[in-house]
């Protein structure tokens, strides 16, 4: 399907500062990554040097060619949507830089993700040589900068990455989003969900078939639409995509097991999300409440001339602690949204001896894959060989391995098993990359 017609979100989301990108993995050469290197030449390039807008054009950039990536390779024929693809790189802009710099830039660091991080399928590919072909004639038309800017931020693979025997990342995962996510998803705005329904349906279906995880996801769905359709002052043509948008769900209910019910309840709750952050929601609105009592006394104590600058002191004091109480949750519920408050995964067997975790397994997999099958294995791929070991179901353990990835405290773990029996085994153990957890700028 032509997946550039799916509103974005639904597909990729957008990160929201250039370290949310592996870009800054530089200090030791054996754990280089590609986009470590793509940043230094487009640092480089003068489009990006003489420009007071370089953070947002390198940060739109790496958006953009993840989500031209994600889209490629979503799809069985990608060369038929090039033009779409290079739409994507100027939507919004009419800016010259844009047209003539940052889309040549954006799709040479697609052309770098397709055969550095994804190779296997799109060495000698239809849709790589299809854009690499795109700007040989660039010259001719009178945009040799631009041509330069491509060909320049290539990284060829023969010449520059031989060098860097750990190339690839944790970050080489182009899969579209799953409808877990999106639908508890408060950033996206539930209109793009009900304009594409079939999309939503058909995505749930496709992973989540015979899931408990598929009827939640649809009632999920139901209880966004009540609400929508209560909060807002529809227009007919709103209007129309929503009862679309109902009938699609209600002939989709019953393959879930679900009995759709139209008498819906007056006071629905919205999507369900975990504990903690509720709780930070609800105390985040009581601050608000707060401020406005506050506010209000200030107003008063305002009227009277009595002692007016001890108690117009005395509230700032009060309203200072406030925000700074305010602004402590928000910073703790921005990390609880990026999945930096994790409780660790512990493990134990029927006797209660402590096991390996999902994560830990996943580690001994990858390791025994890097020696024998090649220095980067995809995860992906190892998450059945893990599930059937452990008994664990797939989705579970592709959960926990995303959300981990390999801290050190795993890879010390898992070595010091074998340290004494397989020496040489343990050393490749410890030779795995650590993810590291990036500070919130």
């Amino acid at each position: 399907m032509d997946y550039t017609t799916v509103y974005r979100p639904l597909i990729y989301k957008d990160r929201e500062d250039i370290d949310d990108f592996p870009v800054d993995e530089t200090d030791n050469a054996e754990y280089i990554t590609m986009e470590s290197v793509f940043m230094e030449k487009l640092e480089s390039r003068p489009f990006i040097k003489e420009s007071y807008n370089a953070p947002e054009l390198i940060l739109k950039i790496f958006n953009n060619a993840r989500y031209i990536t994600t889209l490629i390779y979503s799809e069985n024929h990608p060369q038929h949507y090039l033009r779409k693809y290079l739409k994507i790189t100027e939507k919004y802009s009419q800016d010259t830089i844009v047209s003539n710099h940052v889309m040549q830039a954006t799709m040479a660091l697609v052309v770098n993700y397709l055969l550095h991080y994804l190779g296997d399928f799109y060495y000698g590919s239809k849709i790589v040589k299809a854009i690499i072909d795109n700007f040989k004639d660039w010259d001719a038309k009178g945009t040799p900068e631009g041509k330069h800017d491509f060909y320049d931020l290539l990284i060829e693979r023969t010449s520059e990455t031989d060098k860097y025997p750990r190339w690839a990342t944790d970050d080489g995962d182009f899969s579209r989003r799953d409808m877990k996510e999106v639908v508890h998803d408060i950033d996206i705005d539930p209109y793009h969900i009900i304009a594409d329904m079939d999309y939503i349906i058909r995505e749930t279906f496709g992973y989540y078939a015979g899931d408990p995880e598929c009827p939640h996801i649809l009632k999920t769905v139901k209880v966004l639409m009540n609400n929508f359709e209560r909060s807002k002052k529809l227009i007919e043509e709103v209007r129309d995509m929503l009862d679309d948008a109902y009938q699609k769900l209600k002939k989709a209910y019953p393959h879930a097991g679900l009995k759709w019910e139209d008498d819906i309840p007056a006071a629905l709750q919205p999507p369900n999300f975990a504990a903690d952050v509720e709780l930070l929601l609800g105390q985040i609105d009581d601050l608000k409440d707060k401020m406005k009592q506050l506010a209000r006394e200030k107003t008063a104590l305002e009227k009277k001339n009595n002692d007016l600058v001890e108690k117009e002191g005395s509230n700032r004091v009060i309203m200072s602690r406030v925000l700074a109480e305010k602004h402590e949750l928000e910073y703790k519920l921005h990390k609880i949204k990026n999945h930096e408050y994790v409780t660790p995964e512990k493990a134990f067997t029927a006797s209660g001896n402590e096991c390996f975790t999902k994560a830990k397994m996943g580690l001994l997999i990858y390791t025994i894959a890097s020696i024998t099958d090649g220095p980067t294995p995809i995860k992906k791929q190892l998450v059945p060989i893990i599930s059937a070991i452990g008994g664990w179901e797939d989705t579970s353990v592709n959960s926990e391995i995303k959300k981990a990835g390999f801290n050190q405290k795993d890879i010390d773990a898992v070595a010091k098993v074998f340290e004494s029996a397989m020496p040489k085994f343990a050393t490749e153990i410890r030779k795995q990359i650590p993810r590291k957890l990036k500070n919130k700028k």
